[in-house]
């Protein structure tokens, strides 16, 4: 079995999508894989020419601290994870297709691919699964 961490991040609110980031940069770090399928409400803050404001909701102080103070922000830190390790970010399919969109709609150089539930399933085989 491989050790490999699988988030699914199907909640577009400000800090959930913080803790998604920060949780794969920290994991990266340890030299284990990252597999990240992201869905529904969490897909639109990943759309290309956003502002931070725009991007997501904030469901806590600590979210309107993250704006307010400049903290690095989920798109940078995933960005980031993705330059120190084994992280690779999928679209789903499905919220994809309703909204009409194509990876190339999305934050660049984020997404690996644009994937179905069932093909993200075989990619999660194995992992330790977080549900954010």
């Amino acid at each position: 079995m491989e050790n490999k961490l699988v988030i699914v991040l199907g909640t577009g609110t400000l800090e959930k999508l913080q803790m998604a980031a920060m949780l794969s940069s920290v994991v990266a770090t340890f030299g284990t894989p990252v597999r990240i399928f992201v869905t529904m409400g969490a897909i639109p803050p990943f759309k290309k020419g956003l502002s931070k404001e725009e991007r997501a909701k904030v469901e806590s102080i600590v979210g309107n601290a993250i704006l307010e103070k400049n903290a690095p922000f989920f798109i940078d830190v995933f960005k980031q994870a993705k330059e120190m390790g084994d992280v690779k970010l999928y679209a789903c399919g499905l919220a994809m297709d309703v909204l009409g969109w194509e990876v190339e709609d999305l934050e660049e150089g984020l997404f690996d691919e644009m994937v179905g539930i069932t093909e993200f399933l075989g990619i999660a085989e194995g992992g330790q699964v977080m549900v954010i």
